[in-house]
């Protein structure tokens, strides 16, 4: 039994942070809009609300411990006639970052998660992803970052290439953060405490679905074609 919903939408969204000299970092994005699935049949309101926690300690001069979590949670109708449904996903974020020379730096992180309407907790809700990213610096304005990211899900498992840049402006107010296809995101300090910017983050990630003791999962895809799309599939 298979059910696809592609919805073409505008993405709207707003980010802010709170940031202190290598300590802690809180993100928080949100994003409503109005969508109608690609053969007019029914549309759906969708609020996607994405908050996360970064704390970086340092241990020494060349190794960085990240600890943090993700929790990201989408409301919205999946089909005509059905009642709003919320997608959860709760992360945690853990990994180092590890200066291995002067110009190379990596990051290493391992994403542990569940994924799911959350009505009752069991193994499909649990999945497991990681990331490894390397950076070359060219100078103090600019990085280079080539890596891969993986992550196991309920229709099988992904493998990424990354590939992105960082740059600073010479005041060191604005800067600009990509890693291709996952995350572009700007910003500007305003302030020693706070930044305002946005971001565009795409995604292709699972939830488990418990409906009337029958098992699903929900693909949830949205790429830089600015295409939402849930795909619902039996679990076997």
């Amino acid at each position: 039994m298979r059910r696809f919903i592609s919805l073409m939408f505008l993405f709207l969204f707003s980010s802010a942070g709170i940031a202190q000299d290598y300590t802690d970092i809180l993100r928080l994005n949100v994003s409503r809009t109005n969508l109608e699935d690609t053969e007019q049949t029914f549309d759906t309101d969708i609020t996607n609300i994405n908050f996360e926690v970064l704390y970086p300690k340092i241990l020494n001069d060349n190794l960085v411990l990240l600890t943090g979590a993700t929790v990201e949670n989408t409301n919205l109708k999946l089909f005509e006639f059905a009642t709003y449904e919320n997608l959860t996903m709760a992360r945690i974020n853990a990994g180092f970052k590890i200066k291995h020379s002067e110009k190379w730096s990596g990051t290493y992180v391992v994403l542990p998660k569940l994924a799911s309407n959350f009505d009752g907790l069991e193994s499909r809700d649990f999945q497991i992803g990681g990331i490894a990213l390397l950076d070359f610096q060219y100078n103090e304005k600019i990085r280079a970052k080539f890596g891969l990211y993986s992550s196991s899900e309920n229709f099988g498992t992904i493998i990424t290439p990354l590939l992105g840049a960082f740059y600073r402006s010479p005041n060191k107010k604005f800067h600009l953060d990509a890693v291709i296809p996952i995350r572009v995101e700007a910003n500007y300090v305003l302030t020693d405490h706070f930044s305002a910017g946005a971001d565009l983050r795409t995604s292709v990630k699972s939830y488990n679905f418990v409906n009337e003791n029958i098992n699903f999962y929900v693909q949830e895809e949205f790429g830089l074609d600015v295409i939402y799309r849930f795909d619902i599939s039996e679990n076997q």
